[in-house]
């Protein structure tokens, strides 16, 4: 059974990933990734500290703390339920694919009703992902950005061939 701390540990990083996906501030899920990281290492139980003791722990402030002493008691807390009820579970897994963070994730969900790693896999495999790019590439008045790059590094590498004769 794992201890308390990790527990706590692991939704404080979970709560740090999904204030990702749904905020522009980079600041607030770091320091709840901070906050878990000082939570997991912690030699003290947390099932066994009040919520004085928790806040003498570093990186924890009080509003964290109170999260953390939330979730002793009840086993999780509110904040987290609230965002966990925002976003589909299988766009928090989207996230572990490299290339896809969350602010993409949840692109391709508003965007395109993606929800899982499944429907992403079909949406590549129809070739929505690049109409997302070219469509969001017009909205923003730069046609042409998010083409093929590969096309585009092989068109470099021959006017450098040239430049070169």
């Amino acid at each position: 059974m794992p201890r308390l701390n990790d527990t706590v540990e692991a939704a404080l990083i979970e709560y740090a990933d999904l204030l990702s996906i749904l905020t522009d501030d980079p600041y607030k899920p770091r320091s709840y990734e901070k906050a878990a990281r000082a939570v997991g290492g912690y030699a003290g139980d947390l099932g066994t500290m009040d919520l004085k003791e928790i806040l003498k722990i570093p990186s924890v402030g009080k509003s964290i703390g109170e999260k953390i002493d939330e979730f002793v008691r009840t086993g999780s807390f509110e904040s987290l339920e609230e965002l966990r009820a925002q976003i589909p579970p299988g766009v928090r897994e989207m996230i572990a694919i490299p290339g896809v963070g969350p602010k993409k994730a949840i692109v391709l969900y508003r965007e395109l009703g993606i929800a899982d790693v499944e429907q992403l896999g079909q949406a590549v495999e129809q070739g929505r992902l690049a109409e997302l790019k070219r469509r969001q590439a017009e909205a923003r008045g730069r046609p042409g950005v998010g083409d093929d790059q590969p096309a585009r590094r092989r068109g470099r590498g021959r006017r450098r061939s040239q430049a070169r004769s």
